[in-house]
Parts: C-alpha cells; sequence; structure tokens
C-alpha cells in the first residue's frame, strides 16, 4: 500500500511519521533539539539544527520505506516564529519561537493603535508577543543594523523549503498565523505590514496549503536521493492539522489539545473573526477556518506545583498514576480553593502577558492534595473558558476530541468531562498534527476529494460522558473563577510596574 511521510516541525522536536492510505501508521521517528533561553522573556532555536534534523528525519523515514511507494512529503510546523534571513538565505538571527516574550511592550502600544481592530479583524491573529507582527516591531527597535540587512522574514517552514528548494514560499495556514496576512483575500496585509516596518516583497509568497513543490537542490538530493522527484506539499500549522489528525471536523465538534500548553479549535467554512479580538482564526485550507484559542498554561502549571511546590516527581507513568491518586482524594472544588492558572501569562481568552497565577480561598485546612487538585481544575476552567468563547463564536459544542499525554488518565478526562459537560472522545492524538498532514496531502494527491472526509482514517480510544451532578459542582466554581482575571488584571499591571 501506498505511504505518505508527514514531518512535523515543533517546538522541542522534529518527529517523522510515514501513514498509509488508510491512515494507519507505519513507521515514527523523532529527534529533539534545545530551546534557547539566556535573558528573560528569550525563547530562540537554532534553524541549521532544526533543518538538519529534518534531513536526518527524512532520510531514516525514506530509508523504512522498504521498497514501498511513497506519494508525497508533508508538512506541519509550530506557529508564530521568525528567521531574519539575508540576500544568500544565511539566518542573522536564530529562530524566534511562539513563546518569546520581549515584544511584549510592543504588542501593548500596538493595541493602543487607532487601526488595532481593522489588523485584527484582517488577520485573525490577536495582537500578542506571540505574534510576528509583535516580534518583528520588536526587531527593528532592538536590532535596527540586523532589520535593516535583512532580505527575507520567515518562519522555520519557510527556512526548511527554502535549503531544500532555494525558493521562498510560506502556506495560508502559517501565513495566517503571522498577524501580517489578511485571512479573506489570502495577501499580505498592507496596514500590517506598514506597522511592522516592511515590504511584502520582504515576505515569502504565499500559497494554497496543497501546493507542492518538487526539484531538490542538488546537495540535497546527493543526501535524498528517493525523494528527488517526490512532491514536497507544503501543508499547514500544526494547531489546525490536528483538527484533522484527530477527526475533529463536524459541526458541533472540537478538538482539545493539552501538553505543555493547550488549545480548543473547531473547523468552520464561515466562522467571521470573534468581535472581541478573543480568539485565532486561522486558515487550513482555502474554504476552511480553524477558529480557537491557546493557553499557555497547561502541563506547565502541574509539573509546577507537583515538582517546584510539592516536591514531588514527575519521570515516569507511575509518577502521574500516583499524582492522579492525590487529587482524587480531595472533592470536586478542592474544598473551595480556587486556582487561576496563569503561571506564564496567558493567551486566549485575555491575552495578556502580564497576567500571573492567584490561589483563592487559601485556609489553614488546605494540604497538598487540595493545591493540586485546584491546579488540575484550574488548566481545565481555563480550556472551559476557551471553549465558552469558542462556542460563542461558532455554536454549540457537543463531543470534544481530546488528545495529549494527559489523556491517558482516566481520572483527568473524567475531570474534563465533568468540567466541560461534554462528551469526550480520547484519540491517540500523540501524532494528530503530523497525521493531519498526511491526510491533507492526500487530499492534495486526490486520494480523499473533500478533506473534511477523513472520520474512517481517525481510531477512537474510548468515550467518557459528563457526570451531571458533578458538573452542575463544577459551574458553580467556574462562575466565581471567570471573575478573577477582571477583578485582579490592573492588581497585575501594577505588580508588574513595582
Amino acid at each position: 500500500m501506498a505511504h505518505i511521510i508527514a514531518i512535523d516541525i515543533g517546538t522541542t522536536n522534529c518527529k517523522a511519521v510515514t501513514v498509509n492510505t488508510k491512515g494507519e501508521i507505519y513507521h515514527t521517528c523523532k529527534m529533539g533539539y534545545p530551546i534557547i533561553q539566556e535573558t528573560r522573556g528569550q525563547s530562540e532555536q537554532d534553524p541549521d539544527l532544526i533543518f538538519q534534523s529534518v534531513l536526518t528525519m527524512l532520510h531514516e523515514a525514506l530509508g523504512a520505506s522498504d521498497g514501498r511507494e511513497v506519494l508525497a512529503i508533508s508538512f506541519s510546523a509550530a506557529m508564530h516564529s521568525v528567521i531574519a534571513v539575508d540576500a544568500t538565505g544565511k539566518p542573522l538571527t536564530r529562530s524566534i519561537t511562539w513563546a518569546d516574550t520581549r515584544s511584549e511592550r510592543r504588542a501593548n502600544e500596538l493595541l493602543q493603535r487607532p487601526d488595532a481592530a481593522d489588523i485584527f479583524s484582517h488577520t485573525g491573529t490577536p495582537i500578542h508577543p506571540m505574534s510576528p507582527l509583535s516580534k518583528l516591531i520588536w526587531l527593528r527597535e532592538e536590532q535596527p543594523d540586523v532589520f535593516a540587512q535583512t532580505h527575507k522574514f520567515i518562519s522555520i517552514k519557510e527556512y526548511v523549503f527554502y535549503k531544500l528548494f532555494g525558493r521562498y514560499v510560506v502556506d495560508y495556514s502559517i501565513a495566517s498565523a503571522t498577524g501580517l496576512f489578511d485571512a479573506e483575500t489570502s495577501q499580505w496585509y498592507a496596514p500590517a505590514l506598514a506597522a511592522a516596518g516592511i515590504r511584502a516583497d520582504q515576505l515569502s509568497t504565499p500559497m494554497n496549503c496543497t501546493h507542492s513543490e518538487t526539484g531538490l537542490l542538488p546537495g540535497i538530493a546527493r543526501i535524498l536521493p528517493a525523494a528527488q522527484n517526490l512532491p514536497f506539499v507544503l501543508g499547514a500549522s500544526d494547531g489546525t492539522l490536528a483538527n484533522l489528525g484527530c477527526g475533529a471536523v463536524a459541526p458541533g465538534e472540537a478538538a482539545l489539545t493539552i501538553g505543555t500548553s493547550g488549545a480548543v479549535r473547531v473547523i468552520s467554512a464561515n466562522a467571521p473573526a470573534d468581535a472581541h479580538a478573543r480568539l485565532f482564526r486561522y486558515i487550513l485550507t482555502d474554504k476552511l477556518f480553524v477558529t480557537g484559542g491557546p493557553t499557555n498554561n497547561g502541563g506547565i502549571a502541574l509539573q509546577w506545583i507537583a515538582q517546584k511546590v510539592l516536591q514531588l516527581p514527575l519521570q515516569s507513568d507511575e509518577d502521574f498514576e500516583r499524582l492522579w491518586q492525590v487529587a482524587a482524594t480531595v472533592p470536586p472544588g478542592a474544598d473551595k480553593l480556587l486556582f487561576l492558572p496563569y503561571l506564564l501569562g496567558e493567551r486566549a481568552p485575555v491575552w495578556d502577558a502580564g497576567a500571573k497565577g492567584v490561589f483563592l480561598g487559601l485556609t489553614t485546612r488546605h494540604q497538598p492534595p487540595h493545591l493540586l487538585r485546584a491546579v488540575m481544575e484550574g488548566i481545565l476552567f481555563a480550556l472551559q473558558q476557551v471553549l465558552q468563547t469558542v462556542e460563542a463564536n461558532t455554536g454549540t459544542v457537543n463531543r470534544i476530541y481530546a488528545s495529549g499525554g494527559f489523556t491517558h488518565s482516566a481520572f483527568w478526562l473524567q475531570l474534563l468531562a465533568d468540567i466541560t459537560g461534554k462528551t469526550i472522545i480520547r484519540t491517540d492524538g500523540a501524532d494528530a498534527s503530523a497525521i493531519g498532514a498526511a491526510m491533507l496531502a492526500m487530499y492534495a494527491r486526490g486520494i480523499i476529494q473533500n478533506p473534511l472526509d477523513v472520520k474512517h482514517l481517525v481510531q477512537h480510544l474510548s468515550t467518557i460522558e459528563p457526570n451531571p451532578a458533578t458538573h452542575a459542582t463544577y459551574q458553580a466554581y467556574f462562575n466565581i473563577y471567570e471573575g478573577l482575571y477582571p477583578a485582579l488584571k490592573q492588581s497585575f499591571t501594577q505588580l508588574n510596574n513595582l
């Protein structure tokens, strides 16, 4: 049976997943790379190290094909990265990742511009330090010499394609996450370019996500001779492709991913940009959008409470299982203890990099298990708030397709069901973005006729229903939770200014 190799360029590793046309995984491999954090707010990576990881993964995946036909190579990548390159394609900066917050002041200033609402409504990308738009303003002001020498401003996926083919191309999906791209016209948006201080010719040529490139550069063809004549499908961003990969494609269905951070997303053909700029709207294909919101504080908040506060190990599956058992000794609501999980600031729906974490209701009767359960509940309250914002824009969600490492825990899945009040479908979503990239390649190659016709390619592992009584308990706590950030927003600003 013919196969597709999907490359997922993530923030922590590069992964290659080989999938057949039935959606079955034949082979996987991955390689990690470090994040450079030398100063406060910095989050950078070596683009050449990432490119070498891509080459290594492609070489291994092609070698593992054992003579089976490979139809295409397709790509998923993390959003919001920026690399400045000179006229020879040499990087002038490292890859500045989504998590870099050094442009926080520029983002706040941008929000005060009279055209800020127009920029969001056209681009669908909230104005925030994660956005390449904010990063470019920061780079222009902080490193003017580098900015002046720059020939192109590109993402990590664009850098990979330039190194493979010598051409600067960007898929609509990655472009739509820059804050510089008009999602309706599929062109670079002039007011956003003016705000960044750049020209359209300093960016890559936008192409449909199904666009493919062939004809590897001679040096690359010598390294990957088996790929010389294969189509390399541009693909899309990791978040949008995860919806395809887990099968959350129909009305009333949402994908919820939780790892270090988290996100809730739905696919729609006609959802408008959120009138209050609380959600993103990114392109999946030329006719489909993904609307949703990311949270900064998923597993990272759990890791903080377990390791740094409670001094509990989190290295093995057994460690996590003990964690769930400890949390289960406390009733829902953690004995009237709430946790606002904004340890790393927050994106959706508040978009405030200066927000902070807060315990509310702490008393002498609370013990470590209460703190642990309150943190778990706070992480899911944050996702519930994003979910409700998504529903207000796209319609009621009845089923949540959950993926990520924590979905291996029955306790966590039931907690998610009880807090959201929704049916939870557990998917084998560790490779959801890569599988989504393979599905998009199937659409590009004519194997499937509709990118939403992927249900038969996805395996669902279990279904979890909410407990109505427990959901009612959590709804009372959530009503209080929703008021915490508005009540504390000014205090966060005052604290940050000390």
